[in-house]
């Protein structure tokens, strides 16, 4: 498989000409296509310095052709390099993953930019083992946006905003524009624009980031007890040592119970107790 490549940029691809029984198939010529993650084709051309002697064939792919849709952050790719040989065509097959330069995307696969990550990460002190064991951008932006897909999974419920101040607010809530705002309101967190996004209270928006970045942390690793626990381990024998864990069952949500503390006072459980 490929390395990883930025969307946007031209890149240099080789592919191995021996197939998976390690016998190298032996052409005289070699193009290349381009497809996307439903099989169409994007691009195609003809490897131009073909060596029959070599075990690989290398070729370069322009950046028009290694793009990214908008709010797509990333994107499987599929080459297909065809060798022509005194018995006919074969095909032989590389992937590789195509990630955007800007990993993250507000509201696209994420509640903030990767800066604002970094940022929101220095309050936090010693305590994200998970998330500081990891060094690479695209690893943690990975966590990131599975921890807001989870988050997106959850209602929520806040209070007061003054529509005369953000008139699209009303988007923002699952109850429709003919009641007050003096009421606590859900939240539907996906599809909002970011100008419902902004106009939502700053605490839960505090709230929201912090839990992102903690849920990533578990992701990432951060919590080796808790995962124990919610696989019904309840007590862990080393040599001599043992450990025994707490036998309270964990809440059955769609995020951790760290990133759940964070937004305990916004979470919705029961949605028909909710008013609206």
């Amino acid at each position: 498989m490929q390395s990883n490549r930025t969307a946007g940029r031209s890149s240099s691809f080789t592919v191995s000409v021996v197939d998976d029984a390690g016998v190298k198939v032996e052409g005289t010529s070699a193009s290349w296509e381009l497809f996307d993650e439903r099989g169409v084709s994007i691009d195609a051309g003809v490897v131009a310095d073909f060596d029959a002697a070599a075990d690989t064939v290398t070729f370069e792919i322009e950046a028009t052709a290694l793009a990214l849709p908008t709010n797509v952050p990333s994107a499987g790719r599929e080459i297909v390099v065809t060798l022509a040989t005194a018995g006919g065509e074969v095909e032989l097959r590389d992937y590789f993953l195509l990630i955007d330069n800007q990993p993250l995307k507000l509201l696209g696969n994420s509640f903030m930019t990767y800066p604002e990550v970094l940022a929101i990460r220095a309050s936090f002190g010693p305590t994200l083992d998970g998330w500081d064991a990891v060094t690479d951008r695209e690893t943690r932006s990975s966590a990131l946006a599975d921890a807001y897909e989870r988050l997106n999974r959850m209602v929520y419920k806040v209070g007061f905003i003054d529509p005369m101040v953000h008139a699209s607010s009303y988007a923002a809530y699952g109850t429709g524009t003919d009641e007050p705002f003096g009421f606590t309101r859900r939240v539907r967190l996906r599809g909002m624009s970011i100008e419902q996004f902004d106009a939502l209270p700053a605490g839960f928006v505090k709230a929201l980031k912090r839990a992102q970045l903690i849920e990533a942390n578990v992701i990432l690793g951060g919590d080796i007890v808790g995962n124990k626990r919610q696989d019904g381990i309840i007590s862990e024998s080393i040599g001599e040592s043992s450990a025994f864990f707490n036998s309270k069952p964990y809440l059955n949500l769609p995020i951790t119970r760290q990133a759940y503390e964070e937004l305990r006072r916004y979470v919705v459980f029961n949605i028909g107790a909710v008013r609206g």
